[in-house]
Order: C-alpha cells, then sequence, then structure tokens
C-alpha cells in the first residue's frame, strides 16, 4: 500500500489485457506499482473505475456528504460527535488536531441552496448546528471562518485544487477519509 500517491491509471498485461498494477504521483514523482490483484478504492470519481471502463452503479441515495476538515482546540469535545437539529446533521470525527467532518445535505442540495445561498450562509448554518464551531479562538476567529478556502473551491470551481484539498463532496453510502 502507497500513501500520498493518486492514481493516475492502470498497467495493463499487455499479453492478456489484465490489470496488472497501476500508475501513481508520489511525493517523489510518477510511479509505476505491479501488483497480482489491484484495489481501487478511490472514492465516487474513481480513476480506477474509468481506467477499468467498469460501469458506475448509481444507489440512488437522496443524499450528499460535503467533506471538510476542521481544526481542534483543546477545549472541544473528545467523542466524536453527531449533531442533528434544524433540518440538517453534520458528524464530525475526532482526529487529534483537526475533526474531519461530514456534512449531510439533501442530494442536489449544493447547487440548489448552499451555493446560491452563499459562504457567509454556510458558515452560519454550521455554527448554528455546532454552537462552539462559531466561538472566536485566540486568533479570534472561528472554526466557521476557517471554511472559507474550502467552500471557495465549491463556489467557485476554477480555483487550484491545492487551495482546498481536504474538502470534497460524496454521494452517500460512499465515503472518503
Amino acid at each position: 500500500m502507497t500513501n500520498h500517491a493518486p492514481v493516475t491509471g492502470l498497467l495493463t498485461n499487455p499479453q492478456s489485457g489484465q490489470i496488472a498494477g497501476a500508475r501513481a504521483e508520489s511525493p517523489t514523482g510518477p510511479v509505476e506499482i505491479r501488483a497480482p490483484l489491484t484495489v481501487g478504492c478511490d472514492g465516487r470519481h474513481a480513476t480506477t473505475t474509468d481506467a477499468a471502463h467498469f460501469q458506475r452503479i448509481e444507489h440512488g441515495a437522496p443524499i450528499d456528504v460535503l467533506w471538510l476538515r476542521l481544526s481542534r482546540r483543546p477545549d472541544d469535545p473528545e467523542t466524536a460527535l453527531g449533531n442533528l437539529n434544524f433540518g440538517r446533521m453534520i458528524v464530525m470525527i475526532n482526529r487529534k488536531d483537526y475533526f474531519q467532518c461530514g456534512y449531510i445535505i439533501r442530494k442536489g442540495s449544493l447547487e440548489t441552496h448552499i451555493k446560491p445561498a452563499g459562504l457567509e450562509a454556510f458558515r452560519h448554518d454550521l455554527a448554528t448546528l455546532v454552537s462552539f464551531l462559531g466561538v472566536p479562538g485566540p486568533d479570534g476567529k472561528s472554526r466557521a471562518d476557517e471554511i472559507q478556502a474550502a467552500v471557495l473551491r465549491i463556489l467557485l470551481p476554477r480555483l487550484p485544487a491545492e487551495t482546498a484539498v481536504d474538502f470534497f463532496v460524496t454521494s452517500a453510502p460512499f465515503s472518503r477519509p
């Protein structure tokens, strides 16, 4: 297994046409990883699915999940949190120095409600749902303020990918770490 090396394509055996591994972009440059078994676990918009010419199966889940990463502060709760209120839901997983957050929304509402309402409304919704996200820290900023770069990638998709690498949208029941 190789971390921090996004798959860019699959390797095939020229004689049999079978998949024989993957091409990836590692921190030190392109690599080829040969393997008798190649498992693609790269999510909803999987490079491996496309490269293997597999047909996607839509499960018709009625929700989307906006995944984002928010910093933790020493006085934050230790346990993983699930918050359901005001017709919204967020799951927050404690990863020691940050929270991995899954904000559950009605399918398609990113385009129809969240983007049109804008960044301030999104921040307000999260701070209303999880009150400690709206509390300013020593720097005077709240965790809701951290959302700017992440949401800008969704609101303005022409920004470079490195602007918001910790934010992505997936469709339940799929998830990404």
